[in-house]
């Protein structure tokens, strides 16, 4: 099958040259959305941690959230680049608006148990499943290219921000209210970004043929497009492999501060807000740079500055909890920088039919990796520190990140007229 992979994508028809007023309008919506979401997520973790006090009941929890996107996003894939992905966000959006308000009920009538909370954690991990991939597809026939990478740095900055409020947010709502009322509140942000919407035109590429088969058919067409693009599996595998060795290092960090630094909570807190705010700065410098022009390199330059982070913070003694603290912002700021122009060239490159299925697919493969290096950490138990681990994801970063740099046809990628 020949791929074609023009970046040069201005002359896509539907591209509206006053783009700005209804894609924002768009990605605001969905903001609240994610707001709303990861507020209900908060609240309801704390009350499992509060009412069972179980580390096997948060396990399977956050297991809940990532099985629909692991296996059921390639399906979702092949949906949105069949079905208006304005329509699917919709449903999306009424899913989680309708799942939260039912909660709501059954904790107002006393009927909410741990099994409900899981299937609710179950259907916000579906319908984020769906809205990811449609919003990363959608923003590709709406804005324009040279633009994506400063987009995606917004994205990294709202994530990151979300990141530091909501927890504390989440608190304050769940000390304040009861849980029906804090659940109904975090559903009105869903029920707005419906309204808002539904009054924006948001552009459909025309179908051809890769999408008028079996479901099944469109996931291995998706399939053999990423496998046939050499570059293309060379950059998904680059992501698999640091989300595979971030993982253990991510879930430690609460032993780093405790065994290591000897800290308690308060030291957790900066630990993580200090990452938060590494995230938002590394956004908010690339939406204002836009990288370099060729945006492999800034995707390069990224991991090497994630590795030196991790290296510092697995390397600190245990009187320099401050090092630790540096490196993790380093870490969280270039996170930013080499995750945004990971989905731009993603989004600058794929052909807009097949941005569903293959950002899905995407999605699927990065996110599977995840539980399996957690597995890995526990199976090794206390053979590795917290340390080891960010030492090893340092190095696998900084090897990464220093050996694309020879790689011509990784660097290429994304560029107008790449040759693969």
């Amino acid at each position: 099958m020949k791929v074609s992979k023009n970046a040069g994508r201005m002359d896509i028809p539907g591209i509206n040259p006053k783009w700005a007023t209804p894609y924002f309008s768009l990605w605001s919506s969905q903001a609240l959305t994610l707001l709303g979401s990861q507020l209900a997520s908060f609240v309801l973790i704390w009350h499992l941690t509060k009412t069972t006090g179980s580390a096997t009941i948060l396990s399977v929890a956050m297991l809940f959230n990532l099985i629909p996107q692991i296996i059921l996003g390639p399906f979702a894939g092949a949906l949105i680049d069949r079905w208006s992905r304005k329509l699917v966000i919709i449903i999306a959006d009424v899913l989680i608006a309708t799942a939260t308000l039912g909660l709501a009920v059954l904790f107002a009538f006393k009927g909410a148990n741990t099994s409900i909370i899981f299937m609710w954690i179950f259907i916000l991990g579906f319908a984020n499943g769906i809205i990811n991939p449609s919003m990363l597809a959608i923003t590709t026939s709406m804005v324009p290219n040279q633009h994506l990478t400063r987009l995606q740095g917004m994205n990294q900055t709202l994530q990151g921000g979300l990141n530091i409020i909501a927890a504390p947010l989440g608190a304050l709502l769940y000390e304040a209210w009861d849980m029906p009322k804090t659940l109904l509140i975090n559903s009105l942000p869903a029920l707005i970004a419906i309204t808002c919407l539904s009054l924006i035109v948001v552009p459909q590429p025309g179908k051809d043929g890769k999408v008028a088969g079996k479901i099944l058919q469109d996931m291995m067409v998706s399939l053999r497009y990423i496998l046939n693009w050499p570059a293309l599996c060379m950059l998904i595998g680059i992501a698999v492999i640091i989300n595979f060795l971030d993982a253990p290092a991510t879930a430690l960090i609460p032993l780093l501060v405790s065994k290591h630094f000897l800290g308690d909570a308060l030291q957790l807190g900066w630990m993580n807000s200090t990452f938060g705010v590494g995230i938002i700065l590394g956004g908010l410098f690339l939406s204002l740079w836009g990288g370099f022009r060729c945006r492999m390199i800034t995707v390069f330059t990224g991991l090497i500055g994630m590795g030196l982070g991790a290296l510092l913070v697995g390397m600190a003694p245990m009187i320099a909890f401050w090092l630790a603290m540096g490196g993790i912002f380093l870490k969280g700021m270039m996170q930013s920088v080499a995750n945004a122009p990971i989905l731009a060239t993603l989004q600058s490159t794929v052909e807009p039919a097949m941005q569903g299925r293959v950002m899905s697919l995407v999605i699927s493969a990065t996110s599977a990796v995840a539980p399996i290096g957690l597995l890995i950490s526990s199976a090794l138990g206390d053979r590795l520190s917290a340390q080891s681990w960010f030492i090893i994801f340092g190095c696998g970063s900084v090897i990464l990140g220093i050996t694309g740099f020879f790689i011509p046809t990784i660097l290429r990628l994304g560029e107008p007229n790449a040759i693969a």
